[in-house]
Order: structure tokens, then sequence, then C-alpha cells
């Protein structure tokens, strides 16, 4: 039974941490869209300079950048049993409790494809 249950604890984490990225995710899309950024562009090709990955954004090829993240997160078993995860002060799935026996750190890593806000210069000059 408790193999269960931990595994029901380690599935509902799973759900619970992708869930946060994808919202993180649209929650950038909308500020960014606001600031000319494309967060996470549908189509993403290889034709800019030196094979550089770019988007088309109004009428506009622009460079794709790749933002990483490695975010700790640190987990912790209260007397009571509770089980928390939680990024500095953000919890995610239980309660924080005082008086914990273990805390073990797991770290999650990903990455977002982004097409930073672009100023238009002309484009290259030529060389003759």
């Amino acid at each position: 039974m408790k193999k269960k249950k931990k595994d029901m604890e380690l599935k509902a984490f799973v759900e619970e941490t992708l869930m946060q990225i994808v919202e993180g995710i649209q929650s950038a899309q909308e500020k960014g869209k606001e600031k000319g950024a494309v967060i996470s562009p549908s189509y993403v090709h290889g034709n800019g300079g030196d094979n550089m990955p770019t988007t088309e954004y109004n009428k506009e090829t622009r460079i794709v950048s790749n933002v990483e993240f490695e975010v700790g997160l640190t987990a912790s078993d209260s007397k009571e049993g509770k089980i928390g995860v939680w990024f500095g002060e953000i919890g995610i799935g239980g309660q924080r409790k005082t008086g914990t026996k273990n805390v073990s750190v797991t770290s999650v890593r990903f990455s977002v494809p982004v097409a930073f806000p672009a100023i238009t210069t002309g484009g290259m000059p030529t060389v003759s």
C-alpha cells in the first residue's frame, strides 16, 4: 500500500510541476506579446545566420533563443506525515510545517524557446 501512495505522490508531483510550467509559459506568452516577444513559437526553422533557429512574426524573421531554467525544489516530510514541495516560498501539493524529519532537493530542468523583440535595422550591408 505504501508504494502505491508514493507512486501517486510522484504522479501528482510530475503533473503539478508540468502544469506550473505550462501556466507560466501561457502567462509569459500573453505578457510577451504586448512587448513584441514570441514565447514558444509554433514553428521554428534553421535558416538564420549560421543556421540559427528562426521564426516568422509580423512578417519579420526573428532569431529564436532557448532560455534554460534549472529550478531547485525542496521536499520535506513533517512530523504530521505531510509532504510538500517548495520553490522559495511557493508550495506545490502539501503544507509547510516546522519540525521536519527529512528534506530532499530535486532539480527540474527545462528550456523555453523565445524570439525576443527585435529592432528593424534595414538588412545586412552588402559587400562589394
